[in-house]
């Protein structure tokens, strides 16, 4: 009975139902587990924005589309209910927009591709060029995750060279089967298999057998990328085709006031036009000459003129390519420049291209031969702060905007070009027309501003060099180079969703605009296709991950480039025979695509193309024979848009080709309203109140106090600082900053380094802060961040660095200014200062009350070990064995006298245990000679001795520092002082019997062209001192850090010859401890450096004794000691002047120690002193090391 009925069940329509129902079933499942999957990456990383959880989000752009009555709003995509079973939390039905769900599809479809395979990078290409520039890419890779593979011996470089050009050899077939060898020997290894990125370094385009074939490239995967762009090096790359293609640009009515590069031509083939234009323009024009080549030869040459014109002439056989010399180039302190600006082009047709946020700046020689100065390199970040400092606050931001419009004409200007030589890809009619979709490239895009700010690009590179440098001045080089890579793999492959704003933007766009597959009626201007949002959903994706890069096309602003397009429409393209770049380009005065729908420019109701194209023919929609609109609109009725009540069947388009890509000029308006549409969603958000953000940046969050102030919006440019690879770069991160003119006069943050705690606690509205430091921390790091956006924090005055600085830290009281400064002006403004003052302790003051009955070690130094200049000298405290500190004390005593100021010796001190510094006493460390003592004459020995001498110093402020304690040494004070940088003579010493003048020299700030001579400055000395006796009671003192050579003796002595001088008394002061700290604008010496000094010295001294010079050897002493220096950036200063009152000076008789210690001072006051009156005002020279040189050098003036 069952069989029966079973075989009869089997036989009835009820069977087909009962079927239709299970599969119904079957296949509602499967949605149910679709829509509610969850992506996951190869890491088991669900990926934001996968279907379920994009689905999730749609409640709150839902809630958002619906008006007060609770309905739908109209737009222009028509909306369906989302499938069953997808609620909200409120049970309300999300609606899912047709264009949505395919946005959704499309982009789960590429990331799903990319997250299935490994993130494999294969490396191919030259030898020479992977060796030179894989390093920066492989950590940049690396940095992100992927794994990099390369078949290559990279041990051994290959015989290729580049400049900014292709591959030349002595024998190129060589060349060639190189390379062919290399890529048959990598074709069989299977490693090759299954990777994501192909690095092609060559210096072609890399197709036949050295990178990729063209046949491979419309076989790649959507998630493989190349970094070639094919025909590239024959349109922009070569000197020859770029000197073509822009030719043929200037055609363009669009550019004919806007120049692109520089005029050129192409010899020997042009040689006759350029020799008619050259004359033409007259004999002061001047034309570059450049060998095609790498490694050739460049000449500036006046054909006009007949010494060049025999030179002009050998071109009329040689390969060249001549440019007109840039005449007037954008000085900078009288030098010309030229930019290297780095461009990542990532889709050619539609275009879309990027520029790094930070380039290189050359330093040129002279407007004559323009060769590269070395190290002489700025970056951007420099750049435009010189132009803002010295061409008005706007400059900056209008010579960068320049620079990005003429990368993008012209890029625009070879992108259909390149776009028909990658449809050449395609082997058969049936196949998609390839379009380059898996190429990207970075281009070195070299420009030269003129004077009015207007860029002209001279060259393009598709290798550009990545190479660090290993020297101390490349750094700034390196790091922009390295980030430029990081930030490019993190653009290309980070898998950012972005749909959903893709999707809300494009429910912007007005009613012309459809969508294939949806909604494409025969009254829209243009149908998308799903080659064209994919597009779009890489371009949002691309910028939202573009780091320091720049978004150049598609911008926000990038109608500016609609004439541009318009005419490239109109006029046609350029015509670049790429396969033979010796033939010259052709702009065929025709519109080349006026037959294809596919490439027309929409303006239909854009009201910036209706009033100027209304009445243009050649900017009407073109549907006439179209056959893409034919079989759209025929009288097919199975063609005709149903507009039912079934979504599922809205819109069918049968024969609609979905996978055509549109140009640039036919998607320019689509894709200029949406990059709006970001744009003005973007500055809503940056214009509501954010805090900074946790940032991972606990150091901040201790000195900084965030205004709670609306306006504030993201930097540009971040700082050139921040370093990934370095984990303190977040400090030099300048937070977001404010629009608010009430925030001008603040500082948001200041910050040292090391760490340090300010008293008070860092507030905005205080100023005034202190700072104590131990003995050892010789040097900080300062920076600031100015709240406003029109204001920089910059250190010590308002021309100083923006940027984090070192700041040497002398004994004693230091004051570090930070001023807040207004940069909207031609003339920056300081509006407020901050100061900090810092106080870096002497290693006496830790030092207990000296009990002499207790036993003492006696502790030599000769040289710390942190300065170790003397390579065979024991470093730091050494014991001296076998004597206690009152014994030496007595023997010392008892030495003779030194006659000599050069005497060697060391310091010595008593300490508890050598071993120990905390137990040292260093107030009674001294300067102690080996056999002899220095003795502190008497003032009123010291007076007599001086009586009727005059003393002439010619040097550097150590010299100063000795004349000063001199002075007050000989008045009992000092009641004249200031830094004195000429001629300065003072005559009332010692009650009007001594003179004592001063010189200095060198004058460092000067440039070096300005500096009066050594000869020079010492004649005016001598001169402003007259009369001079030709005996002891005239003593010449010359000396300084660093400067002094022994040919400044030999013009010493050759002076005094020739003035009569010959019987005067010399005295050289050796030279001393300094420039051992990093300081911006002073050069430091490495410790290998010291020690070359130490023979320099040497050598200095034996030479002074010859010529018959006392001398006052100064450098053992300094450098012992040379972190006890008082002020100056050089750390070389080893006297500070103090201002003082009456009342303070009277205070001294009491505590004569107030002033001088030790040994080294007499000071006192007596009836014979300068007399005082109350509130006025003298200077004290503090200072013991300068006092213990100086009282040596009293003795060589006076005697024994």
């Amino acid at each position: 009975m069952r069989w029966r009925l079973l075989r009869r069940f089997c036989h009835s329509p009820r069977r087909d139902i009962f079927i239709m129902v299970l599969a119904i079933a079957t296949f509602s499942l499967y949605l149910t587990y679709y829509m509610g999957a969850v992506v996951e990456d190869k890491r088991g990383v669900p990926i934001k924005g996968s279907v379920s959880n994009l689905v999730a989000k749609l409640d709150v752009d839902f809630d958002r589309n619906v008006s007060d009555e609770g309905t739908v709003q109209q737009r222009n995509i028509p909306k369906v209910i989302a499938m069953e079973g997808i609620k909200s939390t409120n049970s309300k039905v999300k609606e899912v927009t047709p264009l949505q769900q395919k946005l959704f599809q499309i982009e789960e479809e590429l990331l799903q591709q990319s997250q299935k395979v490994d993130s494999i990078v294969m490396v191919k290409g030259q030898l020479n060029v992977i060796n030179r520039d894989l390093p920066v890419y492989e950590q940049a890779f690396k940095k992100h995750g992927f794994t990099v593979k390369t078949g290559l011996d990279r041990r051994s470089a290959g015989r290729l060279v580049e400049t900014n050009d292709t591959v030349y050899s002595n024998t190129e077939d060589t060349v060639d089967d190189e390379i062919e060898s290399q890529s048959k020997q990598l074709s069989h290894n299977s490693e090759w298999d299954g990777w994501m990125v192909l690095l092609c370094m060559t210096f072609t385009d890399g197709d036949g057998s050295t990178c990729l074939s063209q046949s491979d490239y419309s076989h790649l995967a959507p998630y493989q990328k190349i970094n070639r762009i094919p025909g590239l090096r024959n349109t922009l790359w070569r000197k020859d085709s770029f000197c073509y293609a822009m030719t043929a640009a200037r055609k363009l009515p669009s550019l004919r006031k806007s120049q692109l590069s520089p005029l050129c031509w192409v010899l020997p083939s042009q040689y006759e036009q350029f020799l008619s234009v050259a004359d033409a323009l007259g004999s002061e024009a001047k034309w570059v000459f450049k060998s095609p080549y790498p490694g050739g030869s460049v000449h500036v040459l006046q054909p006009t003129k007949e010494r060049d014109f025999a030179k002009v002439k050998q071109y009329r056989a040689q390969k060249a390519v001549v440019q007109q010399f840039f005449d007037n180039p954008l000085l900078v302190f009288g030098l010309p420049i030229s930019i290297r600006a780095y461009v990542l082009v990532t889709s050619i047709s539609p275009l879309r291209v990027f520029l790094y946020s930070e380039g290189l700046v050359h330093f040129r020689q002279d407007q004559k031969t323009f060769k590269k100065l070395p190290n002489r390199t700025w970056y951007f970040a420099q750049l435009k702060q010189y132009l803002k400092h010295n061409h008005g606050p706007e400059s900056a931001t209008i010579a960068f905007k320049n620079m990005e419009a003429v990368i993008v004409q012209t890029l625009l200007v070879v992108e259909d070009t390149l776009a028909a030589h990658c449809g050449t890809f395609t082997k058969t009619p049936s196949q998609e027309q390839y379009r380059c979709k898996n190429s990207f490239q970075m281009l070195g895009v070299d420009l030269i501003f003129n004077s009015t700010l207007h860029p002209i690009i001279v060259e393009i590179n598709g290798q550009p060099h990545m190479q660090t440098s290993s020297t101390d001045e490349g750094w700034a080089s390196n790091t922009i180079k390295q980030n430029t890579i990081n930030d490019l793999v993190a653009l290309m492959f980070t898998p950012t969703p972005v749909s959903e704003q893709v999707a809300e933007a494009l429910e912007q766009l007005n009613s012309d605009i459809g969508v294939v597959g949806i909604n494409c009626q025969p009254s829209h201007q243009l149908c998308l296709t799903n080659q064209d949002l994919e597009y779009l959903l890489n371009t949002r994706r691309e910028t939202v991950n573009k780091g320091n890069f720049q978004q150049l096309y598609p911008s926000y602003d990038c109608t500016k480039y609609s004439l541009l397009l318009d005419d490239l429409q109109r006029f046609g393209s350029i015509n670049l025979n790429i396969g033979d770049s010796d033939g010259e380009p052709q702009l065929p005065y025709q519109p080349i695509h006026s037959n294809d729908p596919m490439h027309q420019p929409i303006h239909g109701n854009d009201p910036l193309h209706q009033s100027i194209h209304s009445n243009d023919p050649m900017h009407q929609p073109i549907h006439g024979n179209d056959p893409l609109h034919q079989s759209i609109h025929s009288n097919d009725p199975m063609h005709q848009p149903i507009h039912g009540n079934d979504p599922l069947h809205q819109s069918i388009h049968s024969n609609l080709p979905t996978n055509t890509l549109h140009n640039t000029a036919t998607l320019h308006a689509v894709i200029s309203t949406l990059e709006q549409y970001y744009y003005s969603k973007q500055t809503e958000n940056n214009n509501e109140l954010e805090d900074l953000g946790p940032q991972e940046d606990s150091y901040r969050n201790k000195t900084e106090r965030s205004f709670q102030k609306p306006g504030y919006i993201a930097n540009l440019i971040d700082n050139v600082f921040d370093d990934d690879d370095r984990p303190v770069d977040v400090k030099y991160r300048r937070p977001q900053c404010s629009d608010d003119k009430g925030t001008m006069p603040y500082l948001i943050g200041l910050y040292l380094d090391p760490e340090i705690q300010l008293s008070p606690e860092f507030d905005a509205i205080v100023t005034e802060y202190q700072v104590t430091v131990p003995y050892d921390t010789v040097l900080i790091q300062v920076w600031g961040f100015a709240a406003s956006c029109d204001c920089e924090a910059r250190l010590e005055d308002k021309y100083g660095p923006p940027r984090p600085a070192n700041y040497t830290l002398g004994i004693g009281n230091n004051r570090v200014s930070m001023h807040v400064v207004d940069v909207t002006h031609s003339e920056p403004w300081v509006i407020n200062t901050y100061t900090v003052n810092v106080y870096r302790k002497k290693l006496s003051e830790s030092d207990n009350v000296f009990n002499p009955d207790v036993p003492h070690q006696v502790c030599t130094l000769i040289q710390e070990c942190d300065l170790q200049v003397f390579p065979e000298e024991s470093c730091g405290l050494t014991l001296m064995p076998d004597v206690r500190w009152p014994d030496f004390t007595s023997n010392t005593s008892s030495l003779p006298v030194c006659n000599t100021g050069d005497a060697p010796g060391r310091w010595v001190l008593p300490c508890l245990s050598c071993d120990e510094r905390n137990s040292c006493f260093w107030k009674n460390a001294a300067w102690f000679p080996h056999d002899c003592q220095h003795t502190t004459l008497p003032r009123q020995t010291l007076r007599q001795c001086l009586a009727g001498k005059k003393i002439l110093f010619i040097g550097d402020s150590t010299n100063r520092g000795i004349m000063y304690y001199l002075m007050e040494q000989v008045n009992g004070t000092l009641m004249q002082w200031d830094k004195t940088h000429n001629i300065k003579v003072y005559s009332n010493i010692n009650n009007n019997q001594t003179l004592v003048s001063f010189a200095y020299y060198p004058q460092f700030w000067l440039p070096t062209n300005q500096r009066p001579v050594f000869d020079k400055a010492l004649y005016q000395l001598l001169h402003r001192t007259l009369p001079l006796a030709n005996n002891t009671n005239t003593v010449l003192v010359v000396g300084g850090v660093h400067w002094l050579a022994t040919h400044h003796l030999h013009v010493v002595q050759q002076s005094l010859q020739r003035e009569g001088l010959t019987g005067i008394k010399k005295i050289m002061k050796g030279l001393g401890a300094g420039f051992h700290q990093p300081i911006d604008g002073v050069h430091c010496l490495s410790l290998q450096e010291q020690r070359k000094l130490l023979l320099h010295n040497a050598g200095l001294h034996d030479h002074a004794i010859s010529l018959g010079f006392d001398v006052v050897e100064t450098l053992n002493i300094t450098m012992a000691r040379y972190k006890d220096f008082l002020q100056g950036k050089c750390a070389c200063h080893f006297h500070k002047v103090r201002e003082i009152t009456s009342k303070d000076l009277m205070s001294t008789t009491k505590t004569p120690e107030f002033y001088v210690k030790k040994k080294h001072s007499t000071y006192d006051l007596n009836e014979e002193d300068e007399e005082f009156h109350e509130g006025q005002t003298s200077y004290h020279v503090d200072g013991d090391i300068n006092a213990l040189y100086s009282e040596i050098l009293l003795n060589r003036i006076c005697g024994n």
